[in-house]
């Protein structure tokens, strides 16, 4: 038997070709092979057979390389002359496609900070807050039971807004400050939260009962420096809390936010009592962090049996995972107020349907203007051109038209965001989207959106016939098929839907703005008082009494002291600000 040559390098052989004919490579190399074998052995054919298909692979690379350059050279060519002789279809085209996609870039910035909250926890997703009921609150007492008897919890961190009712009023160096926003709360945090000391110890930060630790904002406001360590801010003349660290603030991504924190043990001086041993008093939020290895149930069982064995009436409780507060979680109590799952879902439905109703209309604008170039087509398939081929160079040059509206549609993203701000009530910014995600996520969709867009004109224009488009004989009613007409019926019926449906909500809007309350809100103003000031509320009347802007006033206890003030000047904010 003749030797034969290395069957995997035979077999890439003959897969090299850009054409349907081999031409004379394989036959060549089959002659030159037999030959080697005959001089020097088969050995020496064969290393020469492999060596020279390495070659010829690498060329080959190359080549298909250089040709697909140059052929994507000419599409876009093709696309620019296509888009200067038809300006008005590419002015159509492209701007609505840049209006979906910066609708849809606006939408993926909304969803991406909301679905971003409380991540930048290190261990964001091992914590998780235990909540009964309808209310989030639960007794300080537990968190020490379930650090004594719970295996599978590293740290327990409790937190209790002091502020909620009213501010607090604070002093140093002569000056005093209103602060909201404070928090009792233990040494614990520190672990279980992610917070990045600017100065202090973590570690000792609230070891002293009269300490404080304040944000960077906080610092700046009272102090007008970063470094505030060692002051000391007085409140209601027997209490002088020491500032002993301070902490960057939170981002706007996180489910509450402070201004400053102090220790649990000052609940005494702050309430009159003691509600760190009670077990009637749901006043604390207990966040636990677990260890990896920790069963999220199993530590939810035995703290339902240490609760329950203090309550008269059983209790449900539940664990909440810390990334699904923002979204999942209404409750009583809250730090602050939540979104909500479905108004995502929503968004996210609308920018699927926007960027939907984007690809009809271009595919719709696509197949119409297909006629106008039923003669390029023609002279293509003449010269030797396939269906596949013209095909193709309609997605590509769908893909080149779609890529240049995304970088429109981000510039007019950029313009429309501030209004965008104002319309969600989110502080959106850029800086915060997760661009790792976000550039790939784009980048695929310019791809998906060119190549869904462009393949239904792609596969009307390649079906057209050199005779008759040549001679000028092509049917009007190309392209008018069941498929297009589906996509024109849908494209109305969505729109007219959402046309609609803004119309209902303008009329909902302005009827909330122009429907009479019974009150004159432009001549009511409502002052909120410190606690400090409730024993002199009666004063604080008589004094707005005196005040000749001020027709009226009366006082509300309801949470906390305030006065509600009925004014006779059409704007007398300022001149009372300054009394």
């Amino acid at each position: 038997m003749k030797p034969c040559p290395p069957r995997l390098a035979r077999w890439l052989l003959t897969r090299l070709s850009l054409y349907d004919a081999n031409h004379s490579i394989f036959s060549d190399f089959e002659e030159t092979f037999l030959s080697l074998v005959e001089k020097k052995g088969p050995f020496r054919a064969r290393l020469w057979y492999s060596t020279q298909t390495l070659q010829s692979i690498l060329s080959y690379v190359r080549l298909v390389f250089a040709s697909g350059l140059d052929l994507l050279a000419n599409y876009i060519k093709v696309a620019f002359r296509s888009l200067r002789r038809h300006k008005i279809y590419s002015a159509i085209n492209i701007t609505g496609l840049t209006i979906g996609l910066a609708a849809v870039l606006l939408i993926v910035l909304f969803l991406s900070r909301e679905l971003s909250f409380d991540r930048h926890h290190k261990n964001a997703e091992r914590i998780y807050r235990i909540v009964s009921g309808d209310f989030v609150g639960m007794p300080y007492i537990l968190g020490d039971r379930l650090r004594e008897q719970v295996p599978g919890i590293e740290h327990i961190a409790r937190l209790k807004h002091l502020s909620d009712e009213s501010s607090f009023l604070l002093e140093s160096h002569g000056r005093k400050y209103l602060i909201s926003d404070l928090y009792m709360t233990d040494a614990s945090v520190f672990k279980v939260f992610s917070f990045r000391f600017l100065y202090g110890d973590p570690t000792t930060a609230l070891r002293d009962p009269n300490s404080i630790v304040l944000s960077q904002s906080t610092a700046l406001r009272f102090f007008g420096r970063e470094d505030p360590i060692g002051e000391v801010l007085n409140h209601d003349r027997d209490l002088a809390l020491q500032v002993t660290a301070v902490v960057a603030d939170f981002p706007s991504t996180s489910h509450f936010h402070f201004k400053a924190l102090v220790p649990t043990v000052l609940s005494t001086r702050f309430h009159g009592s003691s509600d760190l041993t009670s077990w009637t008093s749901f006043n604390y939020l207990t966040y636990l962090l677990l260890s990896p290895q920790a069963s999220a149930t199993g530590v939810l069982d035995k703290a339902t049996t240490l609760i329950n064995a203090h309550q008269k009436k059983p209790r449900a409780l539940r664990l909440q995972p810390l990334l699904d507060i923002h979204l999942h979680s209404h409750l009583r109590g809250e730090l602050e107020e939540n979104s909500d799952i479905s108004t995502m879902r929503i968004y996210a439905a609308v920018g699927a349907i926007i960027l939907f109703l984007a690809c009809i209309n271009f595919m719709n604008l696509g197949s119409a203007h297909s006629l106008n170039r039923s003669r390029e087509v023609g002279i293509r398939k003449v010269l030797g051109a396939k269906r596949n081929q013209i095909a193709r160079q309609f997605i590509s040059e769908s893909v080149f038209i779609v890529f240049l509206s995304a970088l429109l549609a981000v510039l007019l993203a950029q313009i429309v965001l501030p209004l965008f701000r104002q319309l969600t009530y989110k502080d959106l910014a850029w800086a915060d989207a997760p661009w790792g995600l976000l550039i790939p996520v784009l980048f695929i969709a310019i791809i998906f959106t060119g190549m869904a867009a462009g393949s239904y004109p792609g596969f009307i224009a390649s079906s057209y016939q050199p005779v008759h488009t040549l001679q000028g004989r092509q049917k009007t009613g190309a392209g008018r098929g069941p498929f297009r007409n589906l996509l024109v019926t849908l494209q109305f019926i969505i729109s007219i839907f959402f046309i609609g449906c803004t119309l209902f909500v303008l009329n909902q809007m302005h009827f909330l703005r122009s429907q009479k309350l019974g009150l004159d809100q432009e001549r009511i103003i409502t002052i909120k008082l410190p606690d400090e000031a409730m024993r002199e509320s009666a004063s604080v009347k008589a004094e707005l009494l005196k005040h000749p802007a001020v027709l009226t006033a009366a006082l509300f206890f309801a949470t906390g002291s305030s006065s509600v003030v009925k004014a006779a000047a059409s704007n007398p904010v300022e001149s009372l600000r300054q009394e």
